[in-house]
């Protein structure tokens, strides 16, 4: 199991959006934003979800997922490998699963309505819990999800 550096667990927590990456049992591949993403621990994210939406029922029929993080890219017209390396980020694999009930999930429903606004609360019904076995990072030349030098 790989540990997520406090760097990348602030950065999931500070970025507008996150994108999750789910598969169904056949295989196919589903790419959803989400805009809750938190990191528990070192080895774990949550993020709100909707119960009947695609990425929970992916989770349900196939627990693999990944989760992408990065800070904000350069403009696509000023982008070069030097200013894209300066780019923090990362994905993170693992297991997931989902939460309908339970403190975890009624703690993931008030950081919603924390980040999101009240009328969130009950658009997102569902939590997924991502246990991260992998950490890759999204910069040329890091290991780690940081800045290179």
């Amino acid at each position: 199991m790989a540990e997520m550096s406090k760097d990348l667990m602030e950065l999931i927590k500070g970025v507008p959006l996150c994108y999750l990456a789910t598969a169904s049992r056949d295989g196919v591949p589903d790419v959803a934003p989400v805009a809750t993403a938190v990191a528990l621990d070192a080895n774990t994210i949550v993020m709100a979800v909707t119960a009947r939406g695609k990425s929970a029922s992916n989770i349900r029929e196939n627990p693999s997922a990944a989760l992408v993080a990065h800070s904000a890219a350069p403009i696509r017209t000023q982008a070069s490998l030097n200013s894209i390396s300066r780019v923090m980020g990362a994905q993170f694999k693992g297991r997931a699963i989902i939460l309908t009930s339970g403190e975890a999930h009624e703690q993931a429903r008030r950081r919603t309505v924390d980040s999101l606004g009240p009328e969130a609360r009950d658009a997102f019904d569902a939590t997924v819990v991502l246990r991260v076995d992998e950490v890759f990072s999204l910069v040329p030349g890091s290991r780690d999800g940081s800045p290179t030098d």
